[in-house]
């Protein structure tokens, strides 16, 4: 092994125990502080970095075009690292600069019952985006535990889910409907669109919902990568045993 190949393989290492010691880190900063980290000018250095390695190992170590499982693993990190970048928010700016893409990565959607919105917009209420088609809520509202003998010790505690029913509309035409509830949000325009919040005072009379929006630029290149790091795994330490085994008894041995 010659020096440029021990320095990138230890440089990827580094690299790779630094992110993990980082995210046990920051995981107890809460979710907004640790997404405004891993979104700065260092990382985005950092993110490149790791990228450039992974992508040089590709090219100058021939072998791994003997190893499907390690090729597939390369491939799948480095799709998931560029997929990552392409949908931050320093993503989402380059395309607009380059290609007029114009999205916002993150953002929210308050609707009242009976009336539609097509703006998304920051936590201070700054209009971020206007959509092309807008979302009627017809109805919000919550599903409880038929076991309410504790809501005594917290009023919130009881509650099992909460849902909004929704109408996609563009201009007048009605285009879609679905029910979202937590988890289960509705994907269209190129959003993903979350069950957030609603009036806690008011509770199951709330007369809003908050949706919270997130693009789903770079999310199938990360769904790729995910993809191709499983079988890269799969094949790595069990697919080719399997081969292997089976080879060995169709020849007798």
């Amino acid at each position: 092994m010659n020096k440029l190949h021990r320095f990138e393989i230890w440089s990827t290492l580094l690299l790779i125990v630094w992110l993990a010691a980082l995210s046990v880190v920051t995981a107890f900063y809460g979710a907004q502080k640790t997404a405004i980290f891993f979104n700065s000018l260092p990382l985005a250095i950092y993110w490149l970095m790791l990228t450039g390695f992974l992508l040089a190992g590709l090219v100058t170590f021939r072998r791994l075009i003997r190893l499907p499982g390690l090729l597939l693993i390369h491939f799948g990190c480095v799709l998931i690292l560029v997929g990552a970048m392409w949908g931050s928010a320093s993503g989402h700016h380059l395309q607009k600069k380059l290609f007029g893409i114009d999205k916002v990565p993150f953002g929210y959607m308050m609707i009242y019952e009976g009336t539609a919105e097509n703006h998304i917009i920051a936590e201070d209420d700054t209009v971020l985006a206007e959509l092309p088609f807008s979302i009627y809520l017809k109805d919000f509202r919550i599903e409880y535990y038929s076991d309410e003998s504790y809501l005594q010790v917290e009023k919130r505690a009881g509650i099992r889910d909460y849902f909004s029913d929704l109408i996609l509309l563009e201009g007048e035409k009605q285009i879609a409907r679905k029910t979202i509830e937590v988890n289960h949000p509705l994907h269209y325009g190129g959003y993903h669109f979350y069950q957030h919040l609603y009036d806690i005072e008011k509770g199951r009379y709330s007369l809003y919902t908050i949706l919270t929006v997130y693009s789903d630029n770079g999310l199938n290149l990360v769904y790729a990568g995910y993809l191709m790091l499983s079988l890269g795994v799969l094949w790595q330490f069990w697919f080719r045993y399997i081969g292997a085994y089976l080879k060995r008894r169709v020849s007798g041995n």
